[in-house]
């Protein structure tokens, strides 16, 4: 059997395992430390940190041998930036704040930022909110490309939370042909927790997005009850009850991977990336639910190398 070792740097989404550092509270530099600490993970993706922790993070990530990502992800939806807005003002100033997070990536030593898109407005309105996301995308890009950084788009979900124009596996293919054709260090960002939410599959929609798709994420999506606390892009860890995935529809999307040649392209990081994002929901203990994690993986991995 295959070593996943030998093909993928296996990553975790700190701040959707810890969500308290979403709002930069709790003990954001202990709980790096910990995943520091576990050589299961090689690659960590981080988002703000205060700036009095930053030396820290990056000391702690050194001495692990550790390569660190930057998700934008709470700086946007919590400011409410809008990179697809066609107001000039309003893009302007999620560029600005954006920028500003590019820098704290440098600064903190991370390899790869990565954003999601505004939200969707309507079928009317999405050719021009599309033009304005590129041209906002292209500089985004240029930017982090002068300081040496990888830039990323992740799609999510279109109307059941975070209601993104990024999105639906045809537009997204449409998102990264126009940006790459401009700029170099563009890619997208592929969740599998967010495929049932989309209605969509990996095997439709890694084949669709081929070599623009080349920062992967793994994760569960829970659709059944919307009264449940796990409900929609909540990230339940696997095989939560009625929940969408588990060790099969891991091994499947491994397995659509290995296929594509995903774990064959070139990579900002050492190795491809393939990152957990699962969070601890009411009572759960989150060893546990890394526990859970790792578990799963080589399960999934076993049974696609069987």
């Amino acid at each position: 059997m295959s070593s996943h070792l030998s093909v993928a740097q296996v990553g975790l989404v700190h701040f959707m395992a810890f969500p308290s550092a979403q709002k930069g509270e709790g003990d954001i530099v202990g709980s790096i430390e910990k995943i520091a600490a576990d050589e299961f993970f090689n690659f960590l993706e981080i988002t703000t940190i205060p700036q009095q922790d930053r030396a820290a993070v990056k000391a702690i990530a050194e001495s692990a041998h550790l390569q660190l990502g930057y998700g934008a992800h709470p700086l946007i939806l919590g400011g409410k930036l809008n990179l697809n807005a066609t107001d000039d003002a309003v893009r302007g100033a999620a560029l600005e704040r954006l920028k500003a997070s590019i820098d704290e990536a440098v600064e903190l030593g991370a390899v790869a930022w990565t954003f999601l898109s505004g939200p969707y407005g309507d079928a009317a309105t999405e050719d021009e909110a599309l033009d304005a996301l590129v041209a906002a995308t292209v500089e985004l890009c240029q930017y982090a490309g002068e300081r040496g950084l990888a830039v990323t788009c992740e799609q999510f979900d279109r109307d059941i939370e975070k209601k993104c124009l990024i999105g639906p596996a045809a537009i997204t293919r449409t998102l990264a042909d126009r940006v790459s054709g401009q700029v170099d260090n563009f890619g997208i960002c592929l969740d599998l927790s967010h495929l049932p939410i989309l209605g969509e599959t990996a095997a439709e929609t890694v084949p669709l997005l081929g070599e623009h798709f080349n920062h992967a994420h793994a994760g569960n999506a829970f659709l059944k009850d919307k009264a449940d606390p796990m409900y929609g892009d909540q990230h339940p860890y696997f095989g939560y009850p009625g929940g969408e995935n588990d060790v099969p529809e891991l091994a499947d999307y491994i397995s659509v991977l290995l296929r594509t040649g995903y774990f064959d392209r070139a990579s900002a990081t050492r190795l491809p990336v393939f990152s957990f994002e699962v969070k601890p929901g009411p009572n759960h203990n989150i060893d546990l639910v890394l526990a859970n994690t790792k578990r799963v993986f080589l399960e999934a991995w076993a049974k696609v190398f069987k």
